[in-house]
C-alpha cells in the first residue's frame, strides 16, 4: 500500500462517474452534460463530436405562450409610460397656458392705464 489509505467517502466519490456515458451505436458514445443536461454525441474513431442536443425543460408551445405574455407585459409597460407623458405634458401645456394669459392681462391693464390700443402693438409709423 503506498501513500494513505482512502476513506469511504473518497473511495464513493472515485468510484462515481462525473458524466452519464451511454453507448449510442456501436461507434458513438453519448454522454450527458451534468451542468446543462446537454446530450453529446462523440464518434469513438475520430474524438469529434456527432451532435449535441439541449434538454428543454419547456415545450415549445409553453415558450411561444411566455414569449406572447411578456410582449403584452411589455406593450403595457410602454401604454403607461406614454400616458404619464401625455398627461405631464399636458400639465407643462397648462402652465404656460396660464402664464401667457397672466402676462397677457399685466399688458392688457398697462395699455388701458396709458389709453392706448389693447389689440396692436405700437408702430413706427405712428409716429407722424
Amino acid at each position: 500500500m503506498i501513500g494513505r489509505m482512502l476513506s469511504d467517502l473518497e473511495l464513493q466519490r472515485l468510484a462515481t462517474p462525473l458524466y452519464d456515458v451511454r453507448m449510442a451505436a456501436p461507434d458513438e458514445i453519448e454522454i450527458i452534460c451534468p451542468c446543462c443536461d446537454a446530450t453529446l454525441v462523440f464518434d469513438l474513431l475520430t474524438g469529434k463530436v456527432v451532435s449535441h442536443s439541449r434538454k428543454s425543460d419547456v415545450p415549445r408551445e409553453k415558450k411561444l405562450d411566455v414569449a406572447m405574455e411578456q410582449l403584452i407585459e411589455d406593450s403595457k409597460k410602454l401604454d403607461s409610460k406614454f400616458d404619464s407623458a401625455l398627461s405631464s405634458q399636458q400639465k407643462h401645456k397648462d402652465a404656460l397656458e396660464r402664464a401667457f394669459d397672466r402676462a397677457h392681462k399685466e399688458v392688457k391693464k398697462e395699455v388701458e392705464e396709458k389709453g392706448g390700443d389693447v389689440e396692436r402693438p405700437p408702430s413706427i409709423f405712428d409716429q407722424d
